[in-house]
């Protein structure tokens, strides 16, 4: 850990090193949050940026972050060993509940939830649940330190490992895409909920509302699946008919041999229907939760298509979005979150009619089909994008991008033709293009950092907005700029484009 970490958490947590630090700690009124490690990992200090905002956002005087080293505490000689992050919290000494590992957000929630018990019971309001300290350990998790790590077998045994897992397992999915529901957006409280998921840990990477029809939404959450190539359907009919006709296989029973190769082929093609569209099929890395099935993708397909879609790309710093996200959405049921979770977000935003406030889907190729639809990447700022604007003066709008900074590759004036422009998915999914066919426009191929601030005061009609859509929005209006790009270096015109491609084929 730096220096400057150490300090940091040493501002945050008060540490506990011996049984009278342990004894002292344990006789402060309010709750007690510790974080119990052993001498050989250390304390855990991927969760300095939570403690940091639990203490802006709470700063109670009934509540004391600490960090207690098991090794020299007799109270937690159990806990020496453990395999992971573990905290312990104790009301008033007492301890009442466990959370193990690095969950920044469960850690809050845990926090928020327990400080209203713990200061209830502290004036006489109500009463915490105490639990024995024993109980809060988990036998299975508790690992000594490898005093072998000098051992040339066991370098490369622990190697194995490690390079097996690294196949088997998935990465957590720390980003995902989440839709809230539009009778929020309706009754104004969105503000809110935004402020109430950064509060319980999630970074907003991006947010975006759009308004799509019940086609767009229902290709959106079930794809339709690509069309088979008739070659390939032929080659494998004619591979089963030379099969069919070799007959049965030496040293086997051919008939047996189908079945089970078409038993198998059933099976793979079973497991690749789970994987298609909504991921059915798939389950999240840390396998809690099971994607959504066809049922609950057509219950939100209706929930969502009340109204506008405002959708939101949530990040986590550690751990899984999907299992931060079920954390502080609370119960299903509305009575039993308003009880004994009031500070979830269903027992905040829920109704009868709309119970859960929001979505956050659990099939990972769904996901990464919202955030390429909803969140593409930003355009490679070195590769040519395509800006429209509306017919003006173009000698002003040259030199003012030119102080700016941006690169003006080729530029001309164009009239938008509503069939070329659907020739283009990603012109022609924009509205305002399409509502302006047949007019006039200036039509730029600009490259370079901060284009965006640059042509802002121009109110562009468009410009490339992904890497993936660039190339082909520029050959729309300039056929014949790419191939000719690193022949030249000075902005050129449609007209001197043509020119050059004539004096080629002369």
């Amino acid at each position: 850990m730096s220096s400057r970490k150490k300090a940091e958490a040493q501002q945050l947590q008060i540490e506990l090193t011996c049984d009278d630090d342990w004894t002292n700690a344990c006789r402060r009124p309010g709750l007690l949050v510790v974080d119990v490690y052993s001498d050989w990992c250390g304390p855990c200090s991927s969760m300095t940026g939570h403690l940091r905002r639990i203490k802006l956002e709470l700063g109670d005087e009934y509540l004391t972050l600490a960090s207690a080293k098991a090794d020299k505490i007799e109270a937690l000689t159990k806990f020496r060993g453990k395999a992971e992050p573990t905290w312990v919290f104790l009301g008033s000494g007492k301890p009442m509940t466990v959370i193990h590992g690095a969950d920044g957000p469960q850690l809050l929630n845990t926090i928020r939830r327990l400080l209203k018990v713990e200061v209830a019971a502290l004036k006489g309001r109500g009463e915490r649940e105490v639990v024995l300290l024993d109980s809060l350990i988990k036998p299975e998790e508790v690992l000594e330190p490898d005093e072998d790590l000098d051992d040339v077998e066991g370098e490369m045994h622990n190697l194995d490992d490690s390079e097996e897992n690294s196949e088997v397992e998935e990465p957590l999915m720390q980003q995902g895409v989440l839709f809230i529901l539009p009778h929020i957006i309706s009754q104004d409280k969105a503000e809110t909920f935004l402020s109430n998921v950064v509060a319980a840990g999630f970074e907003i990477v991006g947010h975006v509302q759009e308004e799509l029809n019940q086609e767009e939404l229902h290709d959106l959450l079930f794809p339709p699946e690509p069309e088979k190539d008739e070659e390939e359907d032929e080659e494998k009919e004619e591979d089963l008919t030379k099969e069919d006709e070799a007959g049965e296989a030496p040293g086997g029973d051919a008939s047996s041999s189908g079945e089970d190769n078409n038993s198998g082929k059933a099976t793979e093609a079973g497991e690749e229907d789970d994987k298609e569209g909504d991921g059915s099929g798939e389950k999240t890395s840390e396998g809690d939760a099971e994607a959504d099935t066809q049922d609950d993708l057509h219950h939100w397909e209706e929930e969502l298509s009340h109204g506008p879609l405002y959708m939101l790309l949530l990040k986590v710093e550690e751990g899984c979005v999907m299992t931060a996200w079920h954390h502080v959405l609370g119960p299903h049921d509305l009575e039993k979150a308003r009880a004994d979770e009031p500070d979830s977000l269903v027992a905040q935003f829920g109704e009868e009619d709309h119970v859960v406030p929001a979505w956050l889907p659990r099939g990972r190729q769904l996901h990464e089909r919202l955030a390429t639809r909803f969140f593409p990447p930003p355009p490679d700022a070195s590769l040519p994008r395509l800006l429209l604007l509306p017919d003006t003066d173009h000698h002003q709008v040259l030199e003012k991008m030119g102080v700016g900074g941006v690169r003006v590759l080729a530029h001309t004036q164009a009239t938008l033709q509503q069939e070329a422009l659907q020739n283009v998915p990603s012109l022609a999914s924009s509205q305002q293009l399409m509502n302006t066919v047949g007019s006039l426009v200036l039509a730029v191929v600009v490259t370079g950092e901060g284009t965006e601030e640059c042509v802002a005061e121009f109110s562009p009609l468009h410009l490339t907005q992904d890497t993936g859509s660039a190339q082909a929005e520029v050959e729309l209006f300039f056929p014949d700029l790419l191939a000719a790009q690193d022949q030249q270096d000075e902005p050129q015109t449609q007209m001197q484009l043509e020119q050059n491609k004539g004096s080629d084929g002369e």
